[in-house]
């Protein structure tokens, strides 16, 4: 692996897209989270009456879309995926 599609940030345990491949499994993660939202609550129902048992499979969709994205992302960020304290000069 010679090429990293996300780098951490200095403070915590994120990390930003730093390649184009980076930015288009963002996107694509993002679309499927919009179209389960979409298949599961319509408009109408979000605004006046969206059942629980609608709401529980979105979230079961969407942690399952997590889930894969963080198994497909998760060798692909650059000194890998951990807490970071910034880059401290006292050691």
């Amino acid at each position: 692996m010679n090429k990293y599609w996300f780098t951490p940030k200095n403070y915590g345990c994120g990390f930003y897209p730093s390649s184009w491949e980076g930015w288009v499994i963002i996107l694509f993660a993002c679309a499927l989270i919009c179209l389960s939202f979409y298949t599961h609550i319509s408009f109408e129902d979000f605004i006046i009456n969206a059942t629980k048992k609608n709401w529980l499979a979105f979230l079961f969709d969407f942690i399952v879309i997590y889930l894969i994205y963080f198994i497909l992302i998760k060798d692909r960020v650059a000194r890998g995926i951990k807490w970071r304290w910034g880059h401290s000069k006292l050691k």
